[in-house]
């Protein structure tokens, strides 16, 4: 398919995989002139970089005059890289345009590069392209102007999908992440995307993608959804366990402590501790700022017998004389030690 014998239809390439691109919007010194770029283009052998550059201008033009009401002016459209060789070879070009304001843009790939999630092949990718297209329209209530999977800059990249619309809608997809201190306990990757996915719907958001890349012992959680603001993640540490088995029982009930006070819990697990060799660490992944505490006083116990016999004890002194909102008590292995604390989930005072 060539790109001059169908401007309008732009979009359905994506299925083929004519087009991979990042977009870009900025604005030039100069009020009223406006920039928009298209980053890492799968090159079309069927036409040239720069009369790809005329086409999508004039394409632009249409568009946002028939979506947005909106009048703009190309004053350029050129090729501005040209990387043609290889697998992953590339184009960029730039579209100048001078207009009243600029254009708003809405992309699935606007965010800081940590916090994206990715594909690790180019099929991958293309796989889930008219999905993200349908969830893009559905929750954005905006029509796509272009959708593809970006050639990475370096074949040691991953590949990321980018939809792109125009407006200013009320839901709107955002990128967030958070690191991973250590090793997923009792999840196969398909699982743990699952239950992340199943927790932000509880609170009315939409996950289109969810990636977990990095070392065993270090990995970054990227996610994809649509909602109305921007989360920011926060690995909470709970409480520390010579086993696994002793870990994964209170996974489902801290988990629903949480739900029940509102804690903004987007996931209990268990993680591997590297300090403990067959050792677990009880996480939550929070919102940022988290509205949990967890409290521990000082008393170390000998064993795991007497500090639980002395758990609920410490937990009702908190509430009944010290007044404070401990949701749930844990008896803590510490490592240093090799001894025992009691260590509470306590909820923030608004």
């Amino acid at each position: 398919m060539s790109f001059k014998k169908n401007l309008i239809s732009f979009t359905q390439r994506s299925c083929v995989g004519l087009i991979f691109a990042t977009i870009g919007l900025t604005t030039n010194a100069s009020a009223g002139n406006f920039l928009f770029r298209l980053d890492g283009i799968s090159p079309d052998s069927s036409t040239l970089c720069d009369d790809f550059a005329f086409s999508e201008a004039q394409r632009l033009t249409i568009f946002v005059q028939e979506n947005l009401g909106q009048s703009i002016n190309i004053t350029d459209a050129r090729c501005v890289a040209n990387d043609g060789h290889g697998p992953f070879a590339r184009w960029d070009i730039e579209i100048s345009y001078s207009a009243e304001k600029a254009i708003p843009t809405i992309a699935t790939n606007e965010a800081f590069g940590l916090s994206r999630p990715t594909f690790a092949t180019k099929d991958s990718c293309l796989a889930t392209i008219e999905a993200e297209k349908e969830m893009f329209t559905r929750q954005t209530q905006l029509p796509v102007f272009i959708a593809y999977c970006v050639v990475p800059s370096y074949s040691s990249n991953a590949w990321e999908i980018n939809v792109t619309g125009f407006g200013n809608p009320e839901i709107r997809p955002y990128s967030t992440w958070s690191n991973i201190f250590g090793t997923i306990l009792g999840h196969t990757r398909e699982s743990f995307t699952t239950m992340m996915a199943k927790e932000f719907a509880k609170f009315g958001y939409e996950v289109a993608q969810l990636s977990v890349e990095g070392a065993m012992s270090h990995q970054n959680l990227a996610i994809r959804y649509y909602g109305k603001s921007l989360i920011r993640l926060e690995e909470v540490n709970i409480a520390k366990f010579q086993t696994p088995s002793e870990c994964s029982q209170l996974v489902n009930e801290t988990q629903s402590v949480l739900n029940a006070a509102d804690l903004r819990s987007f996931g209990v697990y268990c993680l591997r501790d590297p300090l403990i060799r067959a050792g677990a660490t009880l996480v939550t992944m929070s919102q940022t700022p988290t509205s949990m505490l967890i409290i521990s006083p000082e008393t170390i116990y000998e064993t795991l017998d007497s500090c639980t016999a002395a758990k609920q004890s410490v937990v009702d002194h908190y509430i009944t004389n010290l007044k404070r909102d401990v949701k749930a008590g844990y008896c803590s292995f510490e490592t240093d030690d090799k001894k025992f604390k009691v260590v509470m989930l306590e909820k923030k005072k608004a």
